[in-house]
């Protein structure tokens, strides 16, 4: 299964106010999987914006990183969360409540006192906070944080710390014990695997999701950024075949337009054999290559990405990419117990 997640760049800027909004299930028992920069309210933020008398209800496992009320980052923003609660139970890889996602100082929402963000600091979005609570459960296999700690830098951490009692009710936070299972590539004569090696304490999970997955950038005609997006490959697996399971190791993602214009390449994508089309959420289309050491490299179509993503893209950018390969498991209940992901120094690599 081949799909994006996508975050879009606006060149529009405004002031946006969501007041007295509850978000529910469609029963008690609905649980909604969120992937990247995914929320209950809104994705990403630029401008001013007003969380106002804002609750979810709403249970939610998330894939990747997400917030309950941004879900992705602030750019140039000045963001006011002003009696936001959340009373519903939270967890998956990395959660945050206020926000999901910080990639640089520019998208830090570093916390104000003044609601007319008037100690606002240049080059930082803002947020100013008031009478928030966590009266729910927010629980994290990675990380679980009122701001988003999600990169590697941590941005975020000192206005965590911050935050008073009359700013937020934190409530329940944690961060699950990391796992002892793993995936390992092996090689069987011409062929690369990923495989699958069991922990300690297994009972408790009822299917696992792998995922691989590299980041793409878009531009518009004029240059300026369209935002971006990911490929990504998810396998889900029950418990009582995660044992005896494997796939064929993708050791490279590239777009087709740099895989054509590699002069070592010289059978170029349209005339490569297995064009495969994923018809989930915005599937693209690709091709599957055998490398020299036995793993694969998957080809993805430029155009075919470029007219999914929209937002006035014209062109795209996938250089040959190392993939981040994550395990995650699930409860029965479709909730995310713990992850292990294989990213920078613990990257799966092939074997030579």
């Amino acid at each position: 299964m081949l799909v994006y997640c996508a975050s879009i760049h606006t060149e529009n800027q405004g002031v946006v106010t969501l007041e007295n909004i509850a978000v529910n299930g469609a029963t008690e028992n609905t649980v909604v999987q969120y992937g990247n920069n995914a929320s209950s309210f809104i994705a990403l933020a630029w401008g001013e914006v007003a969380f106002k008398n804002c609750t979810n209800n709403l249970k939610v496992n998330v894939v990747g990183y997400a917030g309950i009320f941004l879900g992705g980052y602030a750019t140039e923003a000045k963001v006011t969360y002003d009696t936001c609660i959340n009373t519903a139970q939270i967890t998956g890889e990395k959660v945050g409540f206020f926000n999901g996602n910080v990639w640089n100082d520019s998208t830090t929402l570093k916390l104000v006192d003044n609601a007319d963000f008037s100690d606002s600091v240049e080059g930082f979005s803002a947020a100013y906070v008031v009478n928030c609570e966590n009266s729910g459960s927010i629980n994290g296999c990675l990380t679980a944080t009122p701001f988003a700690t999600n990169g590697s830098a941590k941005w975020q951490e000192a206005d965590n710390a911050a935050l008073t009692s009359s700013q937020f009710e934190q409530g329940n936070f944690g961060v699950y014990a990391k796992p002892d299972y793993a995936l390992t590539v092996e090689k069987t004569g011409g062929t690369q695997t990923v495989t699958f090696t069991p922990g300690t304490d297994m009972g408790a999970n009822s299917y696992y999701m792998v995922s691989y997955y590299v980041q793409m950038s878009f531009k518009k005609a004029n240059g300026v950024d369209a935002g971006s997006s990911y490929v990504m490959i998810n396998e889900t697996i029950s418990a009582s075949e995660i044992n005896n399971w494997s796939i064929d190791f993708v050791s490279y993602i590239i777009g087709s337009d740099e895989y054509d214009a590699d002069e070592n390449n010289t059978t170029k994508y349209a005339d490569l054999p297995g064009e495969v089309f994923a018809d989930d959420y915005q599937g693209s289309l690709y091709k599957v290559v055998t490398l020299d050491d036995g793993s694969k490299m998957i080809v993805v179509s430029s155009q075919s990405m470029v007219e999914l993503f929209g937002n006035g893209a014209t062109t795209v950018t996938l250089k040959a990419t190392k993939p981040t390969y994550r395990i995650t498991a699930y409860s029965a209940y479709d909730q995310s117990l713990s992850t292990r992901l294989y990213d920078d120094d613990a990257k799966l690599e092939a074997i030579a």
